[in-house]
């Protein structure tokens, strides 16, 4: 890791949640039940979000490659077009959105309750600080659930040395990966005669997820980091097949349906314009470039394009323009252009 130098005197701490497994129709921001993800709605309303994203890819991997260094997968190395799983490594040549905020003078953490973002993956590049599941998903399912995550990043945060460095958090939460469950209390919730069970199960499990971003969000402004001085961002990495409609298939990976590549992003803190919509398609590439840009430190070395302007109100948004997902995912190979 290089040396870090000083902060820039505007920049400001970032956190960003990565939502693993996030179907874009079911949160509460873009059609779905109000119930599902009550806080996510909150935040875009003192916020800004993207109405048309698309993710790069519809498995984790492939997709947080897009997210944490605005390059496509297939572009760095991150896409294994053979039948077998995929076990490359993000290379270190390619700049994270944390390597690029240590260079410029923040303290970085990061926490992901998901194996597939494990160092062994190359996705620590960057952080002073970076916890993990102990075993891969190949290995054992190792599934931690996001209120015991939120604590265990908030533990990391309160340990860090005295300073005056700005912070950067990462923490990826898992909740809304298979396999669901609700108990009757959540049935109740989001009972829906009109929708299949897991349907219904799915909708718990994100009101958890969403329920976890809330207490992080809570948990960090009640240590300083509020919306002053922080920009809070929340993206997901794809979305979930769930059967409906049946062809969409069962999980994800596989298809390049929007339910799998629906994006969601949301920001808000200084520079973000309260209530903003972005309108027209948008790629995942443009989210490390708008974020390093937002906080305080421009110019990090990516294919997506700095869209903070906008999130600012400052600008209209940008010309469309071709936006680029695929899939290369064991015996499937797919590609799609919105």
């Amino acid at each position: 890791m290089t040396s870090r130098a000083a902060a820039p005197p505007d920049a400001r701490h970032l956190v960003l949640v990565i939502g693993c497994t996030v179907r874009r129709d079911q949160t509460s921001l873009h059609g779905g039940p109000p119930a599902a993800t009550p806080f996510l709605t909150q935040l875009a309303a003192e916020g800004a979000r993207f109405d048309d994203l698309v993710t790069a890819a519809p498995w984790t991997r492939a997709a947080s490659t897009a997210i944490l260094t605005g390059h496509h997968p297939i572009s760095v190395g991150m896409a294994d077009p053979s039948p077998r799983a995929d076990t490359r490594v993000l290379p270190a040549a390619v700049t994270t959105l944390a390597e690029h905020l240590h260079e410029h003078g923040w303290r970085t953490v990061g926490l992901t309750t998901n194996p597939n973002l494990n160092a062994v993956y190359g996705f620590d590049q960057g952080f002073d600080v970076y916890r993990q599941p102990a075993r891969l998903w190949r290995e054992a399912s190792s599934r931690t659930e996001g209120a015991r995550a939120v604590d265990e990043a908030l533990g990391l945060v309160e340990a860090l040395p005295p300073s005056d460095a700005p912070l950067f958090l990462e923490v990826v939460l898992i909740d809304a990966h298979a396999p669901h469950v609700a108990d009757g209390r959540e049935r109740a919730t989001f009972a829906d005669p009109d929708v299949p069970v897991e349907v219904v199960r799915y909708r718990a499990a994100l009101r958890r997820l969403d329920d976890a971003v809330a207490k992080l969000e809570a948990g960090l402004r009640a240590r300083g980091f509020g919306p002053d001085d922080t920009v809070f961002a929340f993206a997901n990495d794809h979305g979930e097949g769930l059967r409906w409609p049946a062809h969409h298939g069962g999980s994800h990976g596989r298809t390049l349906a929007p339910s799998s590549v629906g994006g969601v992003f949301v920001a808000r803190g200084p520079g973000v314009a309260p209530g903003t919509v972005i309108g027209g398609v948008a790629s995942q590439l443009d989210l490390a470039p708008t974020l390093a840009a937002l906080v305080g430190a421009p110019g990090l070395p990516a294919a997506g394009r700095d869209r903070s302007a906008e999130l600012a109100g400052r600008a209209a948004p940008a010309p469309a323009a071709p936006v680029f997902t695929e899939t290369w995912f064991k015996e499937v190979d797919r590609a799609a252009v919105y």
